[in-house]
């Protein structure tokens, strides 16, 4: 009982259980890379197929027609994605590399997008 009356005080201070000055710049980054790639995959796929092609992700496939659904679920996932970076333990570096990894992933796509769309320029 005395611990959480401790953490109580603490509170009372002005501390919180998570403070986001505490957060280490490269994370924001990260977070903040893998909301923008998402979008911006949304954005280039959204041109493809007005261009004649096809979504290739089997789970946005029934709604990447919709002007809206898949910007929120996307955006959504990556968000929920972002913020669980941001709150994890500092010395966790798991989670830097695999969220690192996964921004890589999504740059390889994007670059496959651009290089569709060029394609599909130079078709034109």
């Amino acid at each position: 009982m005395q611990g959480s009356e401790e953490e109580a005080v603490d509170l009372g201070r002005g501390r919180t259980p998570f403070d986001v000055s505490e957060v280490p710049p490269h994370r924001w980054f990260l977070a903040i890379t893998l909301v923008l790639l998402n979008f911006l995959d949304v954005g280039l796929t959204k041109w493809i197929i007005h261009l004649g092609g096809q979504e290739a992700n089997p789970f946005l496939k029934p709604i990447i027609n919709d002007p809206a659904a898949p910007l929120l679920v996307k955006g959504l996932m990556a968000t929920i994605i972002g913020v669980l970076l941001v709150m994890s333990p500092n010395h966790r570096r798991f989670v830097d590399r695999a969220t690192g990894l996964v921004c890589v992933i999504y740059t390889v796509v994007i670059g496959w997008n651009i290089s569709v769309l060029i394609q599909a320029a130079q078709a034109r």
